[in-house]
């Protein structure tokens, strides 16, 4: 069958790579579900920043957060790959992997929960072209989702980039630019990124384009999760990707 597969896909590269060998020798497709990538907004976010709109990008940042019921919760499962880094920072890997650049090495530190699980995760990469970015999430926080990139000449900041338009209840959503005194609300979209989704991905079975996802993306994601693992077992030490 076709997979449309819920992020993340895995936190090894080794797994995402021997998962898209056997898609591709059973002539299927897969793709990983960042439904944040299909919004129009999230494009004309990418676009404004690859363009030189803020300049050079020095650096970026992200912080994901949300309170949950503790009993019973599947996102603390250890066994499952629980925790807030595969849960929520897997959003913020995402996004600054193409804001900043693709991470060279990373250092992280998480807060366990009783299950072993990471209940807070914050990290730092140095990313290639010189920038660097940083990211904290957690899944006993008040609600937070935001992106933030510093540019040579101006700074663009996302409000609620990963989960609009779901909920009503929170402050509206916004993507401002800034440069020098003069700031700029660049215009939303109502889109339904579930939707796109999944018509890019019946596009993609039928022959009719690419998957906006595909094995690239998914190997270099997990290889930044796997670094971050390893760095947040070895107390914060950098780790290479």
């Amino acid at each position: 069958k076709h997979v449309l597969c819920e992020k993340p896909m895995h936190r090894d590269p080794a797994e995402v790579r021997r998962l898209y060998d056997t898609a591709e020798r059973a002539g299927r497709v897969v793709m990983e579900a960042f439904m944040y990538r299909h919004h129009p907004d999230t494009q004309t976010l990418f676009r404004c920043v690859g363009k030189g709109d803020i300049g050079t990008v020095y650096h970026a940042r992200a912080a994901l957060s949300f309170s949950m019921p503790l009993d019973g919760n599947i996102r603390l499962d250890p066994t499952l790959h629980g925790g807030a880094l595969m849960d929520l920072g897997c959003y913020a890997i995402s996004a600054l992997r193409i804001l900043a650049g693709e991470p060279t090495r990373v250092s992280g530190v998480s807060c366990l929960a009783p299950s072993g699980v990471d209940m807070r995760t914050a990290a730092f990469m140095e990313c290639q072209g010189g920038a660097t970015a940083t990211f904290n999430c957690g899944m006993d926080l008040p609600g937070q989702s935001c992106l933030e990139v510093i540019g040579s000449k101006g700074i663009l900041r996302a409000e609620w980039p990963f989960f609009r338009p779901f909920f009503p209840h929170i402050d509206a959503p916004k993507i401002e630019i800034r440069v020098g005194l003069e700031s700029t609300m660049l215009p939303l979209t109502d889109a339904n990124p579930y939707l796109l989704q999944v018509d890019n991905l019946s596009r993609a079975v039928r022959g009719e384009e690419q998957p906006l996802l595909g094995r690239s993306d998914a190997v270099a994601q997990a290889r930044v999760t796997a670094a971050l693992r390893r760095s947040i077992e070895s107390q914060g030490d950098w780790v290479a990707t």
